[in-house]
């Protein structure tokens, strides 16, 4: 599945409806309901069937909030704030930002909303409020935020961004026709967002995932995503490394990507989003040996985003390879207890339900079930822990 291949390092994204889209946080590889990841076919062999014209892609990159690196113009409103006005919005956007990170989404939705009624409406507060919605995956709410947001602030790159995103959500729901309808309005945002600001580094990776993600006939191009990406490596290596070792996956083949990743480990061996992308592709090429040394590397650093990340996906391959169980059961019921929150990755409910597989192959039916009752337990909708529990019975 594509969320093996997804960049490491990115934050949740919509991307381009296939067969069938599975929300972040939610079942199948990722994991609850609110968050915004999906899981689709592996990229360089998108599969034709339900692709169609549907086009639903929002990315909550990760890195810069706001306007991205230089010197963006700043949204209008502000001129018309206050000293103490935009200390108070300030510090209602980075409380409501650092809730939204870590998943508090109704506690970040109610600060936003209160300021918004003890001080009127401000188009950077609307702006981060969309991108709340878009996480609980309101998109009528989310539409209206985000349209009253590049109202209020027309010269805000972020607020573009944020509007683009809800737009690409409504595709997503809309089906096939109502995606058609939308593109062309996806995609004047996105561009007034690159004009505002061409160093935003959210926007370039909206774009660049469009660009794999879309199919022609909608205007996707494997090259121009790759050429954009490699222009996003110069300026923000971090961010574009992952992104580019994507779109040479999807541009070439996963052998040259995973070339490309050896080299320049060669050059950056500390490189730990890279350590990451290597290891998810040489782990869908069933290199299983080969991958847990760079998943080894990743998790030798700190226990933020990526950690957790390698922490799963080891697991994972380990389960789908049928090898070292009781190592990825260990490595799960470490992701289960502490439940990161960062935004796309699976839930602890997924955890469960993956350590439930790695005790059936360790022909332990009852622990296995055990495991797949308390996945249920945290997300009843889990249709894939149901399914396991009813196969064992």
């Amino acid at each position: 599945m594509f969320g093996s291949r997804i960049p490491a390092g990115l934050r949740p994204c919509f991307f381009l409806g296939l067969p069938r889209l599975h929300w972040g946080n939610r079942a199948g590889l990722l994991g609850p309901p609110k968050g915004v990841f999906v899981t689709l076919a592996s990229p360089p062999q998108l599969p034709t069937r339900g692709r169609g014209l549907l086009v639903s892609l929002v990315a909550l990159a990760t890195g810069l909030e706001g306007c991205g690196e230089g010197a963006p113009t700043p949204p209008a409103e502000i001129a018309t704030l206050s000293p103490a006005e935009r200390a108070g919005r300030d510090e209602t956007l980075a409380l409501a930002r650092e809730l939204l990170h870590r998943g508090a989404l109704d506690e970040a939705r109610a600060r936003l909303a209160a300021h918004t009624a003890d001080h009127g409406e401000d188009g950077a507060v609307l702006a981060l409020l969309t991108e709340v919605l878009c996480a609980e995956g309101d998109v009528d709410g989310a539409l209206k935020a985000g349209e009253r947001a590049i109202e209020l602030a027309p010269d805000s790159c972020d607020a573009h961004v944020q509007y683009s995103r809800a737009l690409g959500l409504e595709m997503q729901s809309a089906g096939m026709l109502g995606a058609v309808r939308t593109l062309g309005r996806y995609k004047e945002v996105l561009h007034r967002a690159r004009e505002l600001d061409p160093s935003n580094l959210d926007a370039r990776t909206d774009e660049i995932l469009f660009y794999l993600v879309a199919p022609g006939i909608a205007g996707g191009s494997h090259a121009k995503a790759r050429a954009l990406a490699t222009e996003m490596t110069a300026l923000d290596r971090d961010r574009g490394l992952p992104l580019l070792v994507w779109a040479i996956s999807v541009d070439e083949d996963p052998a040259a990507a995973i070339a490309f990743c050896m080299k320049e480990l060669q050059k950056t061996p500390d490189h730990r989003p890279l350590h990451l992308s290597l290891a998810r592709l040489l782990g869908d090429e069933e290199r299983v040996e080969e991958a847990v040394p760079h998943f080894e590397t990743v998790l030798a650093g700190e226990k933020d985003r990526d950690y957790y990340d390698a922490l799963y996906q080891l697991a994972r391959l380990r389960v789908r390879a049928g090898v070292d169980a009781e190592k990825a059961i260990q490595a799960l019921e470490e992701y289960a207890s502490d439940a990161p929150v960062y935004p796309g990755l699976p839930s602890a409910a997924a955890a469960r339900w993956r350590i439930g597989n790695a005790y059936e192959l360790l022909s332990d039916a009852d622990a296995a079930r055990a495991a797949y009752e308390s996945a249920l337990s945290l997300d009843p909708t889990f249709e894939r822990a149901t399914e396991a529990l009813e196969a064992l019975d």
